[in-house]
């Protein structure tokens, strides 16, 4: 039978344990890692949908903006014609 001494069997479970530790650590980063880069992937396409939406925004005001304006036009011209025709 193999004798082995108290001091190394501790030093041996004591650096078992550690590399299991830092296995478990290190597979903990890593996945850490992937969803940072996840969340980095998701702002970066919610600041492109926003710039988007923006965009979208800013013409869908001008157009309406520009409807406006040709309903004032029209609401003027109906004006002026039935001044004239009152005439």
């Amino acid at each position: 039978m193999v004798t082995v001494d108290p001091d190394k069997l501790v030093m041996l479970v004591i650096g078992l344990i550690v590399s299991m530790i830092a296995y478990f650590i290190k597979k903990e980063s890593n996945k850490l890692t992937k969803l940072g880069d996840n969340v980095k992937k998701l702002q970066i396409d919610l600041t492109k949908n926003e710039c988007k939406d923006s965009e979208r925004w800013y013409w869908i005001s001008k157009h309406l903006e520009d409807r406006r304006e040709d309903c004032r036009k029209l609401y003027d011209l109906l004006g002026k014609l039935k001044d004239k025709g009152d005439k």
